[in-house]
């Protein structure tokens, strides 16, 4: 049995960013549609004062409609968040979260996406019946369903401004579970220990790429995203939360190591010791210890398959 913690909001999120995106063996039906993933995390504030943070924000220029996504996976939607969300207005979009006009001439949706079920502590958790109960009769949220054991995504509540996307939807939006990506690997709530996991993985691929020196904004915005670009999607306050998280762990795993990291003061890098340049297999055995019960995490490739 396989158990989804609150956490597994990520795999929403890369999904709904693999929809955007062509990928071979992943649907991208968004990016036949001509939509475009403008924010990650972005926050701003509504016409009532009221911060809100949409998980991803899509647009399609040529249709001028925008669709703010936010992700659940157990929990019921907090009233104050739906109201928060119900009080956008245009000029909010414009004028806080600065996106021209012409990106939503026709409109915009609130949409919600969450698990047809979910486990929390082994407990069978329903979390589309909770999220429904919290929206139904009450706002226009559109609200698509990811059934991970069939592995499908449905449009289960509400329409939304484009026909298109309930077109698409109001069928079944096969998902190979297998072949979701991993575009958008951390956020603001990946613990200490996960962060040191991956920044792990990204010093072997540094030391394999002769790259002995890298500042934390470099290595920050690999331990976000494999590709290049997408932390400039990511508002500033998941970023920088990810930026310290990044700036303390590689300082417990210098003082694990010591003999192989040096914080260059100066130039304001890390830099690798040069003896890791041609790694013998006791180094690369020993860097890889510093991972988590030295094991894969989260069924992320082993570090030896850089």
């Amino acid at each position: 049995m396989n158990y989804f913690s609150y956490r597994d909001e990520n795999e929403l999120l890369n999904i709904i960013i693999g929809l955007t995106l062509p990928r071979t063996g992943f649907p991208s039906p968004f990016y036949d549609l001509g939509y475009k993933v403008m924010a990650i995390e972005q926050s701003f504030v509504n016409g009532k004062g009221k911060t809100v943070k949409p998980d991803i924000i899509i647009a399609n220029q040529d249709k001028s409609i925008l669709v703010l996504f936010e992700a659940k996976s157990g929990k019921n939607a907090e009233l104050e968040q739906l109201d928060n969300y119900y009080n956008i207005k245009s000029k909010d979009l414009i004028n806080n979260a600065g996106f021209n006009r012409e990106l939503f001439d026709k409109g915009f949706n609130v949409s919600y996406f969450c698990y047809k079920l979910t486990f929390i502590d082994e407990e069978k958790v329903l979390a589309c019946e909770n999220l429904i109960k919290s929206i139904e009769d009450k706002y226009d949220y559109p609200v698509i369903m990811f059934n991970k054991e069939d592995g499908f995504i449905s449009l289960i509540l509400n329409e939304y401004i484009d026909d298109e996307l309930n077109t698409l939807f109001n069928g079944i939006l096969e998902i190979p579970t297998d072949k979701i990506p991993r575009l958008l690997k951390f956020d603001q709530h990946t613990t200490k220990q996960e962060i040191k996991n991956e920044i792990i993985r990204n010093i072997l691929s540094y030391i394999l790429k002769d790259k002995l020196e890298f500042t934390i904004e470099e290595l920050t915005s690999d331990v976000i995203s494999p590709y290049s670009g997408f932390e400039k999607l990511i508002g500033s306050q998941t970023k920088k939360a990810i930026k310290n998280k990044v700036k303390y762990a590689m300082r417990d795993i210098s003082k694990e190591k010591s003999d192989y990291f040096n914080w260059n003061s100066t130039q304001k890098c890390w830099k690798i010791d040069e003896s890791l340049k041609d790694p013998n297999y006791n180094q690369l055995n020993a860097l890889k210890n510093i991972i988590s019960n030295g094991e894969n995490i989260d069924g992320q490739m082993n570090i030896f398959e850089i």
